[in-house]
């Protein structure tokens, strides 16, 4: 699985199951998993969301990104 660094999230109300079904409707993308984790494994830093992904073809992984990106709600 790759890793794939969206956004922060201090602060921010994360929908999960908004996000399970964007990531469900990619069909580049096979498995995938959330981890949250603080930034640096400081307890005082800025709360990250990293998303790793298992995709399905061998793609551009840059145009994946950037895909992702433009379907996250701002």
């Amino acid at each position: 699985m790759r890793e794939m660094k969206l956004d922060k999230l201090k602060g921010t109300l994360v929908d999960f199951n908004e996000l399970e079904h964007v990531l469900d409707n990619f069909d580049a993308i096979g498995a995938w998993q959330i981890e949250l984790r603080k930034a640096h494994d400081d307890p005082l830093e800025l709360d990250e969301l990293i998303l790793h992904v298992e995709r399905l073809d061998k793609g551009d992984e840059a145009h994946l990104r950037q895909e992702l990106t433009n379907e996250s709600p701002r």
